[in-house]
């Protein structure tokens, strides 16, 4: 396993991916990766004299900010995990099957399978299965009832 450093993919993001390709061109990556919240704040602004309670000030987390879920607290690092798997087939390899799969910290899943099936050079057929599950208070949980399969063409123009 030979792990590269990439660029950033975006504001508070740095991935590091790991690639290993075994025998016959079969790819496994691995990629973890946090989210910083540079505006990020909990902190505790008062307490009620009378009753002692204590009200706070803290940032939100954005995906599932909800009533139902109490306003949740978002993360100051939140962390993420994906594993890509990726094989050809066929008589000239010219087929592939992917899966990558990616876990949310809190709980959340996203699985996503495809066939890609070349029809011509440039011209493929796809079928792809997204399946979400995990905490509904997380950004990938609450689209459980929202999985899905997929069926597409792609051309590739040169």
């Amino acid at each position: 396993m030979t792990p590269r450093a990439s660029s950033n993919t975006g504001a508070g993001t740095r991935p590091i991916p790991s690639t290993i390709t075994c025998a016959s061109s079969t790819w496994i990556r691995s990629s973890p990766a946090a989210t910083c919240g540079l505006d990020y704040v909990d902190e505790v602004r008062s307490r009620d004299p009378v009753t002692g309670r204590q009200f706070s000030r803290y940032t939100g987390d954005q995906a599932t900010l909800h009533l139902d879920n109490g306003l949740k607290r978002g993360y100051e690092h939140k962390r993420f995990g994906s594993l890509f798997l990726s094989k050809p087939f066929g008589p000239s390899q010219e087929h592939r099957i992917n899966n990558i799969a990616i876990f949310e910290e809190g709980g959340g899943w996203w699985n996503r399978l495809d066939l890609e099936y070349t029809i011509r050079d440039e011209l493929l057929a796809t079928l792809a299965w997204n399946h979400y599950w995990g905490s509904e208070d997380t950004l990938f949980g609450q689209f459980g009832e929202s999985s899905n399969i997929q069926l597409g063409i792609k051309y590739l123009f040169e």
